[in-house]
């Protein structure tokens, strides 16, 4: 459960590492509390799902991290690399993560959703204080499943942060210590859906923490690093943003739990 809160959102004006969409930095005000999954939903939570509902499994295509495109079954079950129960599900899109939180919802009778980004980044940084130390690779792997040199045995390729995290592609959820929150795994192993519409840039106005949502969104933001991302990619202030029809096999989700107050 995370409490009511304030904090600033994106970066500030002096951050040299920014990019432009994560400005102007804009004052957030977290009216009410919510509670959210300490762990990103795994491959068996999903597959409960998936099994009482395959038709509302949406997604078109699933992209590999070298950008290339994966082949049928492009989905879940074979992310192209092999998978535990216990790791996050991946290659699921936007529309797949939306529709398990509107299951588990009915469900459970409690109301799921998606974060919004706001949320996201306010559990992230403990409440809008936690810092990752870039300078400090081994830092990031003791918290995090990133393309690290294990990564670079496993797959060939060179490992971007000279640390060694355990695994080389996803690991399960909450091997690695969590935050202040008790939420796990916002550093590394998997990015994130959240249930924002893409903007190229913040407002600037104060926000009351609710997703920004437009009609006919397509695109989606997306939040946090994964297991194939160097250091940089790790940073909280960071988004990117996906079609909300494709997978990839380096984003997953969470969910959270709106409560009464």
């Amino acid at each position: 459960v995370i409490e009511p809160g304030e904090f600033v959102l994106g970066s500030t004006h002096d951050d040299k590492l920014a990019e432009l969409n994560e400005r102007p930095p804009t004052r957030v005000e977290i009216r009410t509390k919510f509670a959210i999954s300490k762990y990103e939903i795994t491959r068996e939570q999903f597959l409960k799902f998936a099994d009482l509902n395959p038709d509302k499994l949406d997604t078109i295509e699933c992209i590999a991290a070298d950008g290339s495109h994966l082949q049928d079954p492009f989905n879940f079950i074979d992310p192209g690399f092999d998978q535990e129960d216990r790791e996050p599900v991946v290659c699921v899109s936007w529309r797949d993560a939306f529709e398990y939180t509107k299951w588990l919802s009915d469900e459970t009778g409690a109301t799921y959703r998606l974060p919004s980004e706001a949320e996201w980044e306010y559990v992230a940084t403990e409440g809008g204080t936690a810092r990752i130390n870039l300078e400090n690779p081994q830092s990031i792997c003791d918290r995090g499943n990133i393309a690290d040199e294990m990564a670079n045995l496993a797959q060939g390729k060179y490992a971007d942060a000279a640390c060694m995290d355990g695994t080389a592609y996803t690991a399960a959820v909450g091997v690695k210590a969590g935050n202040r929150f008790g939420v796990f795994d916002t550093i590394g192993n998997v990015s994130e859906w959240v249930a924002d519409c893409w903007t190229a840039s913040y407002s600037g106005e104060v926000k009351t923490g609710r997703p920004v949502e437009r009609t006919n969104c397509e695109t989606h933001v997306v939040r946090g690093g994964a297991w194939e991302s160097e250091p940089y990619w790790q940073r909280f202030k960071l988004r990117s943003s996906g079609d909300y029809r494709t997978g990839t096999n380096f984003y997953g989700f969470r969910v959270v739990r709106e409560m009464d107050q």
